[in-house]
């Protein structure tokens, strides 16, 4: 399993509000591929929220992580 990303959309305007996140690999199976999922324009969105799921997903299981208290539950 493969995570790409930028910290910033546009570096212009020193945007990150649409940030990409391309994710690569099925970590053996345990990640669903060929989607896209779009999350602009939802208040709960959260760059750790969807690290947790891939934590998860190769059995490291924090509670929490940076500020998510929740997982992003279609990863």
């Amino acid at each position: 399993m493969l995570m790409h990303s930028s910290s910033i959309t546009a570096g212009a305007k020193h945007d990150n509000d649409a940030l990409t996140v391309i994710m690569l690999g099925g970590a053996g199976g345990r990640l669903q591929g060929g989607r896209a999922l779009d999350y602009t324009g939802k208040p709960d969105r959260q760059l750790c929220r969807l690290l947790m799921p891939l934590m998860h997903k190769l059995d490291v299981r924090p509670k929490t992580f940076g500020y998510a208290k929740m997982m992003v539950e279609e990863v």
